[in-house]
Formats: structure tokens, C-alpha cells, sequence
């Protein structure tokens, strides 16, 4: 039997990857900060090597930890301490809700228990019967919605338009698609993924779409009359201002 430990059969660890990558170059810029500032592969090693330390000196040491920052250079020298002192790590996006945050960390009393060990314990949830009319009413709105996104391509292989958030739809339908459709109420535009979707009900089924005129917002992307409604967050729209520092918006299926 071959010796698994022997270094002609051990696979290299990311750790001895990052150290001999930053050891063979040490004046080689590695990260380009906003201000013109640099960060040369000696200096990020170093960086580690510091948090290496101060994680070393933390009674008890940490099994795990969790990663929230914003784009600083701090973080890849956190990150990747954290590997180096045998931390279980996971990074957490900045845009996430607190309920994300909870579920990554394992709340007590807000996650299945499984999930309290690791993320990656937990299991999907066991559907005892499959519901056919609930599954038949989304493969026909997927089917409108494709018929939609067909349109959409049209404009954008034309140069007309970017991303379908860009576009405006106005969508007449009969009337039990109608219902169908209304029944999602305003989500109606989150399913179909544009910024401004009109719903119409005629004998006639036809699709229209059009270039927005309105305002990208530059959180959500999406193309409102009312970004810069708040002065104090002239970049937003109402309903990322609302989001992000009111009660925010109710969504019930998207």
C-alpha cells in the first residue's frame, strides 16, 4: 500500500499553495487598493502571519468563525489566516439579510438543529405529497414567460436594450392566463424578471416591450421613476430606500 503521507502522494494544501505563492515573489503587487495604494505579496504574507497569531492567543481558540466585511484590504489577510490557523471559516455576503446571517450561524431556536453543527448538515425539506395544480400553475406561467423573454431577445439582439430589467412590458393575456398572472400581484415582475411589467386581459394574447425611460437604481438594478425620491440616497429607489432603512417592502411569492 503506497504511504499517503509521503510528499509524493499528499496533495498539496491550499495553505502550502498560498505560502509558497507569496514566498516566491514577495515584491510582486498582489492587491491595487481604491487610493492608488498597493500590497505586495511579502506585505499580505505578513498580514496573515499576524492574524495567525492573534488567533493563536484567543482562550478558547476558535473551531469556527464567520467572515462580514466590506471590500477592505483587510480581508484576504483574515481570510486566509484563517486556514492557515485551522479555523473552519465562512464567508458571508454583504447584501444578505440578518435572517441569512442567523441561518449561516446557527442561531439557537431559528435553525433546524442539524444546521446548528454546519450549514452543510442540513437536508431539504420532505414533501409527503406533491401538489399537481400547484405545479401545473407554474409551468404555465414559465411558459408565458418564456414567450415573454423571446421578445425581450428580439430588442436586446438589436442593441435596444441591455438586461431584461431594462425592459418594459405590457402583456396581454386571456382570461383564465388573467388570473393566473394577477394572482401573483405586484411579484408579477420579480417572476419575470423586468422592472415594469403592465398585465392586460383581451381575446387577443399579444406582448409588447419597450426600452425603460426611467432611472437605474444602482442597488437592486432595476429601472424606477423613483430613484433619488429620498435625498439623502439620491442613487436609490423607493423601494431599496424603504428596504434598507424603512419597514420595507411585503413580497409573497418572488
Amino acid at each position: 500500500m503506497r504511504d499517503m503521507t509521503s510528499a509524493l502522494h499528499r496533495p498539496a494544501l491550499i495553505t502550502e499553495l498560498v505560502a509558497q505563492s507569496l514566498n516566491r515573489d514577495t515584491d510582486r503587487v498582489v492587491m491595487v487598493l481604491a487610493d492608488g495604494r498597493t500590497q505586495n505579496a511579502g506585505e499580505l504574507r505578513d498580514a496573515i502571519s499576524r492574524y495567525v497569531q492573534l488567533f493563536d492567543t484567543l482562550s478558547p481558540k476558535p473551531v469556527r468563525a464567520a467572515l462580514l466585511s466590506k471590500n477592505r484590504p483587510e480581508v484576504p489577510g483574515v481570510f486566509y489566516a484563517f486556514s492557515f490557523a485551522g479555523i473552519i471559516s465562512t464567508p458571508l455576503h454583504p447584501m444578505g439579510s440578518l435572517e441569512d446571517y442567523l441561518y449561516v450561524l446557527g442561531d439557537a431556536g431559528k435553525t433546524p438543529a442539524a444546521t446548528r453543527e454546519s450549514i452543510f448538515m442540513d437536508g431539504y425539506v420532505t414533501m409527503t405529497e406533491v401538489d399537481g395544480s400547484l405545479l401545473a400553475k407554474w409551468a404555465r406561467i414559465r411558459e408565458i414567460r418564456d414567450a415573454v423573454n423571446k421578445e425581450i431577445e428580439v430588442l436586446r439582439a438589436d442593441g435596444k436594450l441591455g438586461s431584461s430589467l431594462q425592459a418594459t412590458v405590457e402583456l396581454t393575456v386571456g382570461g383564465d392566463d388573467h388570473a393566473l398572472l394577477s394572482s401573483l400581484g405586484d411579484d408579477l415582475k420579480f417572476v419575470f424578471i423586468t422592472s415594469t411589467i403592465t398585465l392586460l386581459a383581451g381575446d387577443a394574447p399579444s406582448i409588447s416591450v419597450t426600452p425603460s425611460t426611467s432611472v437605474k437604481c444602482e442597488r437592486c438594478w432595476h429601472y424606477r421613476d423613483d430613484v433619488g425620491v429620498d435625498a439623502e440616497h439620491p442613487t436609490l429607489c423607493g423601494r431599496c430606500t424603504s428596504n434598507l432603512y424603512g419597514a420595507g417592502e411585503t413580497r409573497t411569492v418572488a
